[in-house]
């Protein structure tokens, strides 16, 4: 026996004429194997890969010290009575961000101090 699809196809347009609905659900069924194989084989590989090619997102700051030094990058973010600074302010290095420079809007929350940072001074790589 030939089991070629296009054969296949051939007579099975050819016998349901002859064989009337039997037939017809034989070519439906075979359609949905066929179909069922194509997706298994073909699109759910590439839905896999797109999931596993999603960026992944940074962890969330929540503390001031876990925002770097721009300036000497050896140093963590420190809250002051006046303004933020650098944690070794004592061996010289001296970045400073005061309270007014940041806006009203956006607070003294460590993720919105981040922010400022990122866009302020690590726009050029350094200050």
């Amino acid at each position: 026996m030939n089991f070629n699809p296009i054969t296949l196809a051939d007579s099975a347009a050819t016998n349901t004429a002859a064989n009337g609905p039997q037939s017809m659900i034989l070519m439906i069924v075979w359609l949905a194997v066929i179909f069922g194989a194509m997706y298994f084989i073909m699109i759910r590989p590439q839905r896999k890969k797109q999931k596993e090619e999603k960026p992944k997102r940074k962890p969330a700051i929540r503390k001031f010290e876990q925002i770097a030094c721009p300036k000497c990058e050896n140093g963590h973010v420190i809250k002051g009575r006046t303004a933020f600074g650098c944690s070794e302010f004592r061996k010289g290095c001296d970045f400073r961000v005061g309270f007014d420079e940041l806006k009203s809007g956006e607070g003294t929350t460590p993720s919105a101090l981040n922010k400022y940072i990122e866009k302020k001074y690590k726009k050029d790589g350094k200050i």
